[in-house]
């Protein structure tokens, strides 16, 4: 095996860690994710800025839609695909950036829990990397 691909692996220690600090509710979801080989980091980076602009638009309709805090949590997104690039964590990174930016059951746009469930997966994946700088604060 090349060392690009195993740097491309899952570890499954470092998911089940990910896995044990996220909300039991947004497990099963975030892990299909992580299996299902996520899109490549640069992908995920140019698709953060259309989606943020996306959920600009739609707030100027939906008032409970926070776009700042959709513009934080884009940040952090960035900054995590930045510094865990080609590291053995990036598949796991990749797995919560795209969390973020796909619909989900309970989407943000127009659900309930608006961005606290990808608030949640994103500090999971912070506090286990030991990127605590990046953690976020929880809406409610």
């Amino acid at each position: 095996m090349s060392s690009a691909r195993a740097r491309k692996s899952l570890d499954p220690i470092l998911l089940q860690r990910v896995l044990d600090e996220i909300p039991i509710e947004y497990r099963e979801r975030f892990a299909a994710l992580t299996q299902a080989s996520p899109p490549e980091a640069s992908a995920l980076l140019a698709e953060l800025p259309v989606y943020l602009e996306m959920v600009r638009k739609v707030s100027a309709w939906v008032t409970a839609l926070d776009p700042e805090a959709a513009s934080r949590i884009c940040a952090t997104c960035a900054a995590l695909l930045q510094r865990f690039a080609a590291s053995p964590s990036e598949l796991v990174v990749r797995a919560t950036v795209q969390y973020f930016i796909e619909e989900d059951e309970d989407d943000e746009v127009t659900g309930v829990l608006g961005f606290d469930d990808d608030i949640q997966v994103i500090n999971a994946v912070c506090r286990v990397l030991n990127a605590e700088d990046l953690v976020l604060p929880l809406i409610r």
